[in-house]
């Protein structure tokens, strides 16, 4: 994580920038035009009200720091005709031996609206605090655009590019902003009437700051007890080449949770 405030790269670190970001957008377009054919509605944009998911469990943490701790997560959406707004928030808080070593707060929002059969734009905002990995605040807002380029019953696959900014305010340092590019794909497969498999890999390549790179992947195993209930299994990697003092670059989550459809 870059300190002070944001660079302005040189001549050569533009070239390298514009590289990047064409080279995503290359890879997403022949993927959209090899894969269009199929591509359908990913997701339902009836105007239904609100529908979303309460889930509560426990998570094991390895990064900064090793613990076991309580997870609470909500996330609902409402869908109009073309458009739907998702709102997201998640706490985790943990103690060993007297000692806080989980203190972690989220919460997003973000806006989508389908502009074709096979294509939408977004735009989002968020908020985290991470205690433990000395982040008082994080702040990112973000744009883009993303393609359905698989929407089959049994299997859905969404990639989506854009641009993302993101100020942290970190304990003991000066307060830090960075622009990054953000490439991601987004993968879901039924894998019977009960069970469902998911997917989401984000690449947050620097732009300000291109030796400054962010990652993060989500795995999820959901398996329904009734037609409300469910449990759920998580795997999370967090990565960031240049984290806070005292931070290490990796933080890999494991959850089991139990859920409540709404």
């Amino acid at each position: 994580m870059k300190k002070g405030s944001m660079p302005v790269p040189g001549t050569g670190a533009w070239h390298q920038c514009l590289a990047r970001v064409l080279v995503g957008i290359a890879v997403v377009v022949v993927s959209t035009f090899g894969l269009s054919a199929r591509a359908a509605h990913a997701e339902d944009f009836d105007d239904g009200g609100w529908k979303g998911k309460i889930k509560a469990g426990v998570n094991y943490t390895d990064g900064t720091a090793t613990a076991t701790d309580a997870m609470l997560h909500a996330k609902g959406a409402y869908s109009w005709d073309k458009t739907k707004l998702t709102l997201e928030g998640e706490v985790r808080y943990g103690k060993s031996k007297g000692e806080t070593n989980t203190d972690y707060k989220k919460a997003s929002a973000r806006y989508d609206w389908e502009i074709s059969r096979i294509s939408y734009l977004f735009t989002n905002v968020g908020l985290m605090n991470d205690r433990i990995n000395n982040i008082d605040l994080r702040t990112t807002v973000g744009i883009g655009a993303g393609h359905h380029l698989i929407a089959e019953p049994k299997q859905t696959l969404d990639v989506e590019y854009g641009l993302e900014g993101s100020r942290d305010q970190i304990k003991d340092e000066k307060d830090t902003t960075d622009l990054f590019a953000r490439i991601a794909g987004i993968y879901h497969l039924k894998l019977s009437d009960s069970a469902d498999f998911s997917e989401t890999l984000e690449i947050f390549p620097g732009l300000s700051d291109l030796n400054e790179t962010r990652g993060r992947s989500e795995t999820t195993l959901t398996t329904k007890i009734t037609e409300r209930v469910s449990t759920e299994l998580r795997l999370v990697v967090d990565y960031d080449n240049e984290p806070a003092v005292t931070a290490e670059n990796i933080e890999t989550r494991v959850d089991a949770s139990i859920g409540y459809l709404f």
